[in-house]
C-alpha cells in the first residue's frame, strides 16, 4: 500500500532503497497512503449519512449498523470501518455524534504520525533521527523548504537519513557501514560521519579540521542555517567526487590486471 509513495520519494531524493518509508515520510512531511484511504472512507461515510433517510444507501448503512454484532466482520462494511477506527482510539457508536469528521481526521493523522515516530525510536539503527523530529505536526524538514538548490537538498537528505548511497550528478559512492573504511588505516566504521568528517583520504578539510564529534555533526544537520548546510554540502560533494574518482581508478587497475593475466 505504501510502496508506490515510498518508491517515488526515494527516487526523487536519490535515496538508497534500504531507507525505510517511515523515515522518508517524516523527512518530507508526507501523509501516509493509509491516512489518505481513511480520509476518503470518512468522506464517503459522511456523504451517505447526509442523504435523506428514505434513500437506499442510507437505509443500507443503518441496517449494517444495527446488525453490527450479529454478522461476521468480513460481511459487514460498517463493522470493518468501526473496528479499524477503534484500533486508532475512535469510538464509532451508532448513531454517530455531531461534528465528528474533523475530530476523527485529526486523530487519524496523529495516529499515523506517532506510529512513524515510534518506529524511529524503536529502531536500533535509525534511533539517531529522534533528535531531528522537532515538530509535533507533519511538516517537511527545514532544509527542504529552504532556497538551496535541489542537488544540495538531496545531499542533505541522504546524510540525515544515513543513506548508504550518496550521489551528486554523475558522481556517486556506496558506503558499507557494516565494515571498516578501506581507504584509511584507522579501522573505523565506513559510516557517513567517518566518510565526511574523519577519513584523512576522503573527508574535506573544511569538516575534518573542525574535529567535531558525531553528536556535534548531527546537531549541525538540525540547525536551520543555510551557510552551514551549504558548507556540509560542499564538503560532501568533494568527498563523493574523491571516492568516485578513486573507485574508477581501482576498477581500471583491476581490468588491466585481468587483461595481462
Amino acid at each position: 500500500m505504501e510502496q508506490p509513495q515510498n518508491y517515488f520519494l526515494r527516487k526523487f531524493l536519490a535515496l538508497d532503497r534500504r531507507v525505510p518509508g517511515y523515515l522518508t515520510r517524516l523527512e518530507t512531511g508526507s501523509i501516509a497512503t493509509r491516512h489518505h484511504m481513511w480520509a476518503q472512507t470518512l468522506r464517503f461515510l459522511k456523504r451517505i449519512i447526509c442523504l435523506p433517510e428514505e434513500r437506499i444507501s442510507r437505509i443500507c448503512l443503518a441496517s449494517l449498523a444495527e446488525t453490527d454484532d450479529q454478522t461476521e466482520e468480513k460481511y459487514n462494511w460498517f463493522t470493518q470501518v468501526k473496528n479499524g477506527l477503534a484500533a486508532m482510539g475512535i469510538d464509532m457508536s451508532w448513531p454517530l455524534p455531531d461534528k465528528w469528521e474533523q475530530e476523527w481526521l485529526d486523530i487519524i493523522a496523529s495516529y499515523f504520525l506517532n506510529q512513524d515516530k515510534r518506529k524511529v525510536m524503536d529502531s536500533p539503527t535509525n534511533g539517531f533521527y529522534t533528535r531531528m523530529m522537532t515538530a509535533d505536526t507533519l511538516s517537511p524538514a527545514p532544509h527542504l523548504l529552504s532556497s538551496l538548490p535541489l542537488s544540495n537538498k538531496r545531499i542533505l537528505t541522504q546524510i540525515r537519513l544515513k543513506s548508504r548511497f550518496l550521489n551528486i550528478g554523475k558522481k556517486f559512492c556506496l558506503l558499507h557501514p557494516e565494515g571498516n573504511c578501506q581507504a584509511c588505516n584507522r579501522k573505523a566504521e565506513d559510516s557517513i560521519f567517518h566518510f565526511l568528517c574523519e577519513c584523512p583520504i576522503y573527508s574535506a578539510p573544511i569538516l575534518r579540521n573542525r574535529n567535531i564529534s558525531q553528536d556535534t555533526f548531527l546537531n549541525l544537520l538540525t540547525v536551520e542555517d543555510e551557510p552551514i548546510w551549504t558548507e556540509i554540502c560542499n564538503s560532501a560533494i568533494s568527498s563523493i567526487a574523491s571516492r568516485s574518482f578513486l573507485s574508477e581508478l581501482m576498477e581500471e587497475g583491476n581490468e588491466e590486471a585481468s587483461v595481462t593475466t
